[in-house]
């Protein structure tokens, strides 16, 4: 082959390479809209570089222009939606694994029963046959011989109790809380109400009490909150003393005149 004919064919070749060139580049917008897009969300991109690892010249710059041109697919990590929805089956399933839990508790069937049967026990007061006239809440005061003072004895309501049936009357008190009775006793018509050191809201009297289940003589002082509570206890005091007098009067001329009765008849 002649040289004209040598130079002819490497021009030939050359202006052959930039077509190469410019069809790769043409075709690469086709390539790059074929790609599917990438998901979204936050991700990191692994980069790769291409190198030529022997071949001609002509060659390699043939595979570098269509690696440059190509796109590059590298691996992705995305963030986001995926750890979402994992978080969310990872949060179903605790939330499966404590109804469950839940539903067993739920379904226990074990049977306690008490180890002693305890039956009601209907306590009785005393007051069953009898009608409260008054009550007023106060404090009541005893006044011990011994120690020469004043000690409380409770808070709590005074009742004035009559019965259905003797017609006596009685006063009681009892303990707001513990409901012990501070105060039992019958109202006498020799009972007076003094006033305790010149106050209009306490009085003082003596009686003989069975707040312990025994006879004691004993000197009671009341006192209330306000001095017309205080009057209105006197008041009644006052009041059903007299009826015990009439009632007691009218108990001993009915008793005398049996007597005299029977007297008679002998």
């Amino acid at each position: 082959m002649s040289d004209q004919t040598r130079q002819f064919s490497e021009k030939e070749q050359e202006s052959a390479q930039p077509r190469k060139e410019e069809a790769v580049r043409s075709a690469s917008p086709e390539q790059a809209s074929r790609t599917p897009p990438a998901p979204t969300g936050f991700r990191f991109v692994v980069p790769t570089t291409a190198t030529a690892t022997g071949g001609d010249a002509g060659q390699g710059s043939d595979r570098e222009a269509n690696q440059s041109a190509a796109p590059v697919k590298a691996p992705q990590v995305v963030f986001g939606g995926v750890t979402e929805s994992v978080d969310q089956d990872v949060g179903a399933a605790d939330d499966d694994g404590a109804a469950e839990t839940l539903g067993e508790e739920d379904a226990s069937t074990a049977d306690w029963k008490p180890l002693v049967q305890l039956d009601l026990v209907q306590i009785k007061s005393g007051e069953e046959d009898e009608d409260v006239v008054a009550k007023y809440r106060a404090k009541l005061y005893r006044f011990d011989k011994s120690m020469r003072e004043w000690k409380e004895r409770g808070t709590g309501e005074i009742k004035f109790l009559k019965h259905r049936v003797s017609g006596r009357i009685r006063l009681l008190m009892r303990r707001q809380q513990t409901l012990k009775i501070c105060a039992n006793h019958y109202l006498l018509p020799e009972m007076r109400l003094e006033e305790n050191m010149g106050s209009d809201r306490s009085w003082v009297w003596t009686a003989v009490d069975y707040a312990d289940e025994e006879r004691d003589e004993a000197v009671l002082a009341i006192r209330f909150k306000d001095s017309e509570t205080a009057k209105r206890f006197y008041d009644t005091f006052e009041e059903l003393r007299k009826e015990m007098q009439s009632l007691l009067v009218s108990g001993k001329s009915a008793t005398e005149q049996s007597r005299q009765g029977e007297q008679t008849a002998i």
